[in-house]
């Protein structure tokens, strides 16, 4: 086998050893100072009242992951919806972009208080719903009407990812970094425009939820070890016909 040869292997391999995808920041935020307060969340840095009262967002200090600061997501007192929004628009099929978008952080669920629902929810650039990351008021996680879901234990902090593949139309869920649950992206939407954090009380849930260190990004993905391989393989068939 010649050198030549032996470096395609060796540079096909060795994407099988990168990590699964890559990321390009959207959208992120530890809701920190000084580009955050502690007080209501709407108002600052673009973060729209949807539904609802402005009390349902709130940054805090009490509780937080990391840094000084995380969100506060309390139902208490609000109607059957009540979400705060952010735009963040991106197109996954313009021209060098990517076709998956990720919404991940890490939220908590407080033991205290009558349990309520959680969704963090995804829009498309006409602000039409595409689907929703859902945290149960039976305390677990999954795709809003997807398959399978997960049960997340109170009073500590899990990480979360809701991905949406606009090209497989496809959406997936992940708590602490393990698929839980999946479904199609209906509708033909193709774009994505805005994401909520929104609270289902239905008019009785008090249970906090805490969010911290969000971030949106467009991700690329790479071939696992099992398509490296194959691509390999491919490589020797081509050397053996050539020599044939």
């Amino acid at each position: 086998m010649s050198f030549s040869i032996r470096a395609t292997l060796a540079a096909v391999l060795s994407v099988g050893a990168a990590a699964s995808v890559e990321a390009a920041t959207i959208f992120a935020t530890g809701f920190e100072s000084p580009g955050y307060s502690v007080g209501t969340l709407i108002g600052q840095n673009g973060w729209l009242q949807d539904i609802g009262t402005s009390s349902v967002a709130t940054i805090q200090s009490t509780t937080v992951l990391g840094g000084s600061q995380a969100l506060l997501v309390d139902p208490s007192g609000q109607p059957n919806f009540a979400r705060a929004v952010k735009t963040s628009a991106y197109n996954p099929f313009a021209p060098g972009n990517d076709s998956t978008v990720s919404f991940r952080g890490s939220f908590l669920i407080g033991s205290t208080g009558i349990a309520s629902e959680y969704r963090f929810t995804a829009f498309d650039g006409a602000l039409q719903n595409i689907g929703a990351y859902q945290i149960t008021s039976s305390s677990t996680a999954g795709i809003l009407n997807g398959t399978g879901a997960a049960a997340i234990s109170l009073d500590v902090w899990h990480d979360f990812e809701f991905r949406l593949d606009f090209e497989a139309a496809t959406m997936s869920a992940y708590l602490d970094d393990n698929l839980v649950s999946s479904r199609a992206i209906g509708n033909g939407l193709t774009t994505f425009g805005a994401f909520a954090i929104t609270t289902v009380p239905a008019g009785s849930g008090t249970r906090p939820l805490y969010v911290d260190d969000i971030e949106i990004s467009s991700v690329a993905e790479i071939p696992e070890p099992a398509t490296s391989a194959l691509l390999a393989v491919g490589v020797l068939a081509a050397i053996r016909m050539r020599r044939s």
